[in-house]
């Protein structure tokens, strides 16, 4: 049965840091002013008199979610709930399905069984929603996933340029007054990193693992201009904690599906820690191919 955020079974937060392995960068949008040096500048906020440069929780989570349907769909598991839909198309859960959820979160509000009538409207999402939505949201579904901002850390982050030029399509020559310049973070910039998994089976947490070792390999890259070499980054995970303790070497599994998760007793922590949820999503998704 699927967990909605009316209990709190479980709560896994993994605490660290996020480092440019390339030069990375978040945009802030394009400068207008005539006294600005900088055409495409990092985004920053400001804290106490400071500038300092961050990457949006949204758009972190944007990129575990993009990788975890990747790796969804390339498992292909059978069952409509179990696939990872496209969330801008005519077929994703949310126009598909939103009407009636919306038509059971009413029942909620009326019903005077309230427990009863939430989990109604659990088994719904449960049986439609496909496994992505379930995990990371959709319209009317909050996310069991929440990514923190992160800010730079004081004394690791620095800034660099790049001039560029715009190629007119047609002929193939430089576009005129295309000349342009992009502030970057310079590799070895370092971010805090917080992630947040409430009422999430092992598996799930290891497809989300998954994810972040994607990220850490070099195959899946944060921010703008992936292309062009930017993006490459390192998660390192310095704290896990399993409802504000230390995690265990051993974790039970959340349910008849999930399986237990057990840490190795050497070994980098970040890896050993990521690999273990990691192979309980292994495991489930060969249970369901």
């Amino acid at each position: 049965m699927m967990l909605g955020f009316n209990v709190n079974k479980r709560e896994v937060v993994f605490r660290g840091k996020l480092t440019a392995v390339s030069p990375l960068r978040v945009g802030a949008g394009q400068g207008h002013k005539i006294t600005d040096l900088i055409d495409l500048s990092c985004i920053k906020v400001t804290i106490g008199d400071r500038l300092i440069p961050y990457i949006p929780g949204s758009s972190l989570k944007g990129v575990l979610r993009s990788a975890a349907e990747g790796i969804i769909r390339t498992a292909r598991l059978k069952g409509n709930n179990l696939n990872a839909c496209y969330p801008y198309l005519d077929s994703s859960c949310a126009k598909r399905y939103g009407n009636k959820l919306m038509r059971l979160q009413e029942e909620v509000k009326r019903s005077e069984d309230v427990e009863e009538a939430i989990s109604r409207l659990l088994d719904f999402v449960e049986k439609n929603y496909c496994l992505a939505c379930r995990i990371f949201g959709a319209t009317g579904i909050m996310s069991h996933v929440a990514v923190k901002d992160c800010y730079g850390i004081d004394g690791s982050y620095s800034f660099g340029t790049r001039r560029g030029v715009a190629i007119d399509r047609r002929t193939g020559a430089v576009a005129k007054r295309a000349l342009y310049t992009v502030e970057f973070l310079n590799p070895g910039s370092e971010f805090d990193f917080e992630l947040v998994m409430k009422n999430m089976p092992n598996y799930q947490v290891g497809l989300v693992a998954a994810a972040i070792k994607g990220i850490n390999d070099g195959r899946i890259h944060v921010g703008g201009m992936k292309s062009r070499g930017f993006g490459r980054a390192k998660i390192t995970v310095r704290e896990a904690t399993l409802d504000c303790k230390q995690i265990p070497d051993t974790i039970k599994a959340l349910g008849e599906d999930d399986y237990p998760v057990v840490l190795q007793p050497e070994g980098d922590y970040t890896e050993k820690l990521l690999n273990a949820f990691e192979e309980a999503w292994i495991k489930f998704a060969e249970a369901h191919r």
